[in-house]
């Protein structure tokens, strides 16, 4: 080696801890993104799922009648 043994073993452990931030970043991203859109998810289905089910709003009118 031209720079000895522990400048080899420096430079590999300075790219090894390079690609674990990269792949890091990667994750914390895909997390990131798989939250906003399961939170997307999760505020469209309310309303979908609210407008689906009629016999819930005939129930609910039934009883403001009787009130």
């Amino acid at each position: 080696m031209r720079y000895g043994e522990a400048t080899g073993q420096a430079t590999n452990s300075a790219i090894d801890c390079t690609i674990n931030v990269v792949v890091a970043a990667l994750n914390f991203d895909n997390l990131v993104i798989k939250g906003l859109t399961k939170a997307a998810r999760m505020q469209t289905a309310r309303p979908a799922a609210e407008d689906s089910n009629p016999q819930e709003k005939r129930g609910k009118e039934e009883e403001n009648k009787e009130e």
